[in-house]
């Protein structure tokens, strides 16, 4: 596993409205089976600065720790983004994900997880989330992979109401997290990866669901510099009041690997 550093080129929120509050972040392309035995650590910052007729300053961080041994491996991600818009704070975002995984055969594996985050933009004071549940690798050789997961979640969320800063819902669920993760290096310098994740509640499992597709292409173009774009879009079929229910977004980047 490579450090490497992600500077965004452009950033475009497409056919985006209000942004979905209780979004699902999409960290399947750092699962499967390790290749090998031992530590590694993964650095990705960005920085956006603008002057003139909008001041506007975005600054991003995250930081990737795996811990791999025989069949046995246990993950973290973590991440922070901080946006000030004409000296006024408008984004403030926390994320956390801890993941310990079990592989009792290559195709066969357990996964437990803990996992927090807030959004001071979307009105999200916290959400945890705890997960566990069986990942099966349906499909996995060299350069094409498809994997299924079916979890147990358990959530607890706090949303500020934007008319009483100092009130906010509360709300706790139990949720299937369902996801199908598919990966392909369609040729050696092109990848694809998309993920779709399904997360009805086990009590409304029609009327309160959370549907997410997360789409990946990654072009390199030396050993060290690669190219990319991902697109978005997730959907909650209950959501808070006044926050639309859809939520799309499309972002390219460029990969520096050291």
């Amino acid at each position: 596993m490579h450090k490497y550093i992600s500077i965004p080129l452009f950033l475009l929120l497409a056919l985006t409205t209000s942004p979905a509050t209780a979004q699902i972040v999409n960290i399947q392309p750092l699962l499967g089976p390790s290749t090998k035995d031992g530590f590694a650590l993964e650095l990705t910052g960005s920085v956006a600065l603008k002057t003139g007729n909008v001041d506007l300053f975005v600054g991003t961080g995250g930081l990737l720790m795996s811990l791999a041994s025989g069949q046995q491996r246990v993950i973290s991600a973590s991440s922070a983004e901080l946006g000030i818009k004409d000296d006024a704070e408008y984004t403030n975002a926390l994320f956390s994900h801890l993941r310990y995984q079990y592989y009792f055969t290559q195709a066969i594996a357990w996964e437990v997880w803990v996992q927090g985050a807030s959004n001071k933009f979307k009105r999200l004071t916290f959400r945890g989330l705890a997960g566990t549940g069986p990942r099966l690798e349906l499909l996995r050789q060299e350069g094409l992979s498809l994997a299924i997961g079916i979890h147990y979640m358990f959530e607890v969320e706090e949303l500020r109401r934007d008319d009483d800063p100092d009130e906010a819902l509360s709300e706790r669920n139990h949720r299937l997290n369902s996801y199908l993760s598919f990966s392909w290096d369609i040729i050696e310098q092109l990848s694809l990866s998309e993920t779709v994740y399904f997360q009805p509640r086990l009590d409304a499992f029609s009327s309160d669901f959370r549907v997410a597709n997360e789409l990946q292409l990654t072009a390199k173009v030396t050993q060290h510099f690669a190219l990319g774009t991902n697109f978005a879009v997730a959907y909650d079929h209950e959501p808070p009041p006044d926050v639309e229910a859809l939520d799309t977004s499309l972002l390219a980047t460029m990969t520096l690997s050291l």
